[in-house]
């Protein structure tokens, strides 16, 4: 059986939604604040898990007003979060059967 998972009540939300709540927190990345924290974080994890803008604004606006071009400015704003910088190696390893 499946618990409940609450997003703005206090049950078991310890996960990535908290972490990024967190580090926007951290970075101060928007001036103002009219918009609740945890609103922001939920709009820009689900746009990054790969929901369409319009699905995120669905579900997100079931909370907050908020139309899909807010969510795209917000992902837009803290894309530095979830690069992946590159990683060099100084051994390659190559399969001369494919060569």
């Amino acid at each position: 059986m499946i618990a409940p998972i609450y997003i703005f009540g206090v049950t078991k939300m310890d996960g990535m939604l908290s972490h990024l709540e967190k580090l926007l927190e951290a970075k101060n990345v928007f001036v103002r604040n009219r918009k609740q924290r945890r609103t922001r974080a939920l709009g820009i994890l689900m746009y990054h898990y790969g929901l369409s803008l319009r699905k995120c604004k669905t579900i997100v606006s079931s909370f907050e007003d908020i139309s899909h071009e807010a969510i795209c400015k917000w992902y837009h704003k803290t894309d530095t979060i979830f690069s992946v910088g590159k990683c060099y190696r100084e051994t390659i390893a190559v399969d001369e059967t494919k060569l």
